[in-house]
């Protein structure tokens, strides 16, 4: 019982992990964007 528990715990940390690195990649695409002047409103 306490393994799955882990188990579990351990599946949602990564999928945690996956998400805040997908959203850092996000963030720094648009940032980069946005100093190429590529984006320009239509981003809020």
């Amino acid at each position: 019982m306490q393994i799955q528990l882990f188990t579990d715990l351990a599946q949602k940390g990564q999928r945690y992990y996956a998400v805040t690195q997908e959203k850092k990649s996000l963030i720094n695409l648009l940032n980069n964007s946005q100093k190429l002047n590529i984006v320009q409103g239509g981003m809020a």
